[in-house]
């Protein structure tokens, strides 16, 4: 009689990216322009996209990209939102409607931004991670500063990153992004016209 065991393979993770490990982010710097506009978290501001690789070296010397790792990524300053990519989707049909004129005068200021540069594009936040709403007493809401990723198939993880409000015309802060045994950070530096 012949007896076979079956192991299941447990479906773990994420994991920890190992000590040889390292990650890299495309952008090491922002610099924002004219951001007076950006002083009170009211749940309108300037989105950016970013994102972060993590790899490892094999034994040939080659950087391999590590899948289901846990990776960190955190804003030095409380208006500045680590938003996950699902959290954000483009809105196509805003634009149109402030061309036709539809935009009421809430909105008016966002909209002749958007129509005056072919560049700029409107985005919306999910309901769970809409950071302005305020309850009765005065309380701001949910303002998600810190991410905790876990990398695809490529070893990266994207996300956005929120700017709600700045800390004010001439100020730097950082966006940090870390592995157990590896850092890379961003630098928000705030700048008004005419300057830097």
């Amino acid at each position: 009689m012949v007896l076979l065991f079956g192991f299941v393979a447990c479906a773990g993770g994420p994991y920890e990216a190992p000590y040889s490990a390292t990650i890299s982010s495309p952008v090491t710097s922002l610099t924002l322009t004219n951001t007076g506009g950006l002083t009170d978290e009211d749940g309108f501001g300037l989105v950016f996209f970013d994102q972060v690789t993590v790899t490892n070296e094999d034994r040939f010397g080659r950087a391999l990209p590590l899948e289901n790792v846990v990776v960190d990524v955190s804003s030095g300053w409380g208006g500045t939102y680590i938003l996950p990519e699902r959290a954000v989707k483009s809105v196509d049909d805003f634009r149109e409607d402030c061309a036709a004129g539809g935009g009421d005068e809430e909105y008016q200021d966002l909209c002749d931004a958007l129509l005056n540069d072919p560049d700029n594009e409107y985005y919306e936040l999910s309901a769970e991670y809409l950071a302005a709403e305020e309850d009765e007493d005065g309380n701001a809401g949910f303002r998600p500063n810190y991410l905790r990723g876990t990398t695809n198939n490529q070893g990266v993880v994207e996300f956005y990153i929120f700017v709600d409000s700045t800390p004010g015309s001439g100020t730097d802060f950082g966006i940090s992004m870390s592995i157990p045994a590896d850092y890379t950070s961003m630098i928000v530096s705030t700048v008004a016209q005419g300057e830097g």
